[in-house]
């Protein structure tokens, strides 16, 4: 049931968080699991001191206790291994290593208290918010599915005295993704001139994507 040699492994919160589902409060967390053949228990456990004496585990202890699906690898692991993949701004995967075999589960981060802090202080509650800072709220609007009338505001702010390519091809992301065609491939349009300058080809390549789409849009 231990997970690794010698002293227990831990896993640590620095605040509340969701593991694979289910709320656990910011701390550290003994990690303990239950390897099977079709699947494995995986048990946070409040006891961090244990170490190889697992007789004294105690149940009653448990904040979190879940099953997952092992996945067998091409290649084989010699060391046992503990690692975090697949990174998103609210996710993340804890995955464990060994021989052939490997299981991961999902941790995820309630973000959205702290970034609409920011976006207040910086950005609603500012009288005069950076590019970077409009930009940024505009980005994280559209991409949260938020009020896409204010992401456009603040990306227009942002590219009024200043346009960069990459916030003009955000302002037509959002464009389309409020079905203003027109003002998408207008905007693409500068983006991709922008671009062309600073001969950014990937972001040419995006535009061109783009403009197709809103075109067939039309």
């Amino acid at each position: 049931m231990r997970t690794g040699a010698n002293n227990t492994t831990t896993i640590k919160f620095a605040d509340d968080i969701l593991v694979e589902g289910k709320k656990v409060a910011a701390g550290e967390y003994g990690l303990y699991t239950i390897p099977g053949k079709t699947e494995w228990t995986i048990v946070l456990n409040k006891n961090t001191k244990m170490g190889a004496n697992v007789d004294g585990f105690k149940d009653e202890e448990n904040v979190a206790s879940f099953k997952v699906k092992p996945i067998k690898l091409n290649s084989k692991v010699e060391i046992f291994t503990i690692d975090l993949s697949d990174f998103t701004p609210a996710t993340t995967n804890v995955v464990m290593m060994w021989d052939q075999t490997a299981v991961k589960f999902k941790l995820t981060a309630d973000v959205e208290p702290k970034v609409m802090a920011q976006i207040n202080e910086k950005v609603i509650n500012n009288a005069s918010p950076t590019n970077g800072d409009l930009a940024a709220a505009a980005v994280y609007y559209l991409d949260n599915d938020k009020d896409l009338k204010q992401a456009l505001t603040w990306m227009q702010q942002a590219n009024a005295k200043d346009p960069k390519f990459w916030n003009m091809l955000t302002e037509a992301k959002i464009r389309m993704k409020m079905k203003d065609y027109k003002g998408a491939v207008t905007a693409a349009e500068m983006s991709k001139k922008l671009a062309t300058e600073a001969k950014n080809m990937d972001y040419v390549k995006m535009n061109d994507e783009l403009i197709m789409e809103a075109k067939k849009a039309k």
